[in-house]
């Protein structure tokens, strides 16, 4: 589950996004100022809900994950690609096995 720690460092840099906007509006005047800061705006706010949709999405799959490690008695702290790593090797096995039977 090593990828999930992403989340923290996209949060991390659309609020400094936000900050500089912020600033940047302070800053500068101009038509054009005024359009970019819209556009930014209206990017920074569809991106911070796409993260929030995201952050909900792997806290659901962390939970799912957890749950997996309690049904199977694994240590809570297991790594996903080693756990789905055996199961693959398994399956792989199976197939292997199950088509040399059947001819």
């Amino acid at each position: 589950m090593t990828k999930l720690s992403h989340l923290p460092v996209l949060k991390n840099e659309l609020q400094k996004v936000i900050q500089y906007r912020k600033t940047y509006k302070r800053k500068n005047q101009g038509p054009q100022h005024q359009k970019f800061l819209k556009d930014l705006k209206m990017a920074t706010e569809r991106h911070s809900s796409d993260l929030s949709q995201m952050t909900r999405k792997c806290e659901d799959m962390k939970k799912l994950y957890s749950d997996i490690l309690v049904k199977f008695g694994e240590s809570p702290e297991q790594d996903s690609q080693e756990l789905f790593g055996w199961v693959s090797t398994f399956v792989n096995d199976f197939k292997r096995v199950y088509a040399e039977m059947s001819h």
